[in-house]
């Protein structure tokens, strides 16, 4: 028999050579796999970014869950101020008794919700190189801020419940820049609202907390809203499907008679609502009360 066939180095080179050609074999096999399980993954990933995102009634839900969570004494959606000429998304107010057993309307909260946190500004010119400027300008302020806090240290607060993180009385500084800057701000803030919900709510005279509330998705920044607003992102990601990104500031010269008025629309309101759930029409005439389908998640 020919010594050829037996020969160990040809043998070692077609093993090698089948080897090679399996092993590329199994990397175009995985490729091709990979390729295919990735585009189900995208449409996952797609339809999971579209199911996050809040409709309508769940935007209004979340934000008057939110103003449930103050503990309001009366609470309603779809409020109308006729101070500010305009209807807010949820209203809410406070009350006490007072020494003689009367009671008082103590304070009072609106939302505002926007699918889009730029529509809450008003149409200026440049409004993107004003906000810019408006940037700036916070990080100017918060710089002169720490300046202070090492310049005067007697203007912090002496009475704080945590001496850790001490209030300051920024207003009392003898920095005449602060002091300019900060006005320039407000300018700058006053002319990105002018005309808008947002300005109008907050010179209405009727609430005490104004709150912006806005989708999760929405690319914000916080610095270009007014300082004395609270921020709520509403979101499906938490049980109460709302987070609170900035507290509200009690406003300037509130008006106890508007503010009762708006008391009295939440009751307007409020009343609507308790005449839809009773089955109960304004005219008086009755019908079959709304049944809930499924329950809530």
């Amino acid at each position: 028999m020919d010594d050829k066939f037996f020969d160990l180095f040809d043998f070692s080179a077609e093993l090698a050579a089948k080897e090679e050609a399996e092993v590329a074999a199994g990397k175009e096999a995985a490729v091709v796999a990979e390729t295919v399980s990735a585009a189900p993954v995208a449409d996952d990933a797609a339809a999971t970014e579209a199911m996050e995102k809040l409709n309508k009634h769940e935007l209004s839900q979340a934000a008057f869950s939110f103003l449930n969570s103050l503990h309001p004494a009366a609470i309603a959606e779809n409020v109308q101020l006729r101070q500010a000429q305009l209807t807010v998304n949820a209203a809410a107010f406070w009350k006490r008794s007072g020494a003689s057993g009367k009671q008082f309307i103590t304070r009072s909260a609106a939302v505002l919700i926007y699918d889009d946190v730029n529509c809450c500004f008003a149409d200026c010119t440049d409004r993107a190189g004003r906000m810019a400027n408006i940037e700036n300008l916070q990080e100017l302020k918060a710089q002169k801020e720490l300046q202070i806090q090492l310049n005067e240290p007697h203007l912090a607060a002496k009475n704080d419940l945590f001496d850790d993180y001490p209030s300051w009385d920024y207003d009392k500084s003898c920095d005449t820049g602060y002091h300019q800057i900060k006005e320039e701000l407000a300018k700058q803030l006053q002319e990105l609202t002018r005309g808008s919900k947002m300005e109008r709510l907050s010179y209405s005279s009727a609430v005490d907390l104004c709150f912006l509330a806005i989708p999760q998705c929405s690319d914000m920044n916080t610095s270009v809203i007014p300082p004395h607003w609270g921020i709520v992102e509403l979101n499906r990601n938490t049980p109460a499907r709302f987070t609170l990104i900035r507290n509200a500031q009690k406003m300037e010269r509130i008006d106890p008679d508007s503010r009762n008025a708006l008391a009295l629309n939440v009751a307007v309101s409020a009343a609507k609502a308790a005449r839809f759930a009773a089955g109960v029409d304004a005219n008086g005439a009755l019908r079959r009360p709304p049944r809930r389908r499924r329950k809530l998640k």
